[in-house]
């Protein structure tokens, strides 16, 4: 399990380096990060119940994926008014 994270984080890291900036691994990190808080809380709290805490974590990783998606030039029509 901790052999595929490393490898999925450095072909993240290698495919950031060859076109985009940072945006790829930042997302991957974050949603590594995020997905492994999550799932260490039910280690942490085991008496809080699921339906608290898996809607707080599809609603990041909706966040996450937009974030991926979406491109970094908002508004690009404003310029031109």
């Amino acid at each position: 399990m901790e052999a595929s994270i490393l490898l999925l984080i450095a072909l993240v890291t290698v495919v950031s380096y060859m076109g985009k900036s940072y945006k790829i691994s930042m997302i991957t990190f974050a949603f590594i990060f995020i997905n492994g808080l999550v799932s260490l809380i039910g280690f942490l709290f085991p008496q809080m119940p699921l339906d608290k805490i898996i809607p707080v974590q599809l609603w990041l990783n909706a966040v996450l994926l937009f974030a991926f998606v979406l491109s970094d030039e908002v508004a690009s029509f404003l310029k031109t008014l």
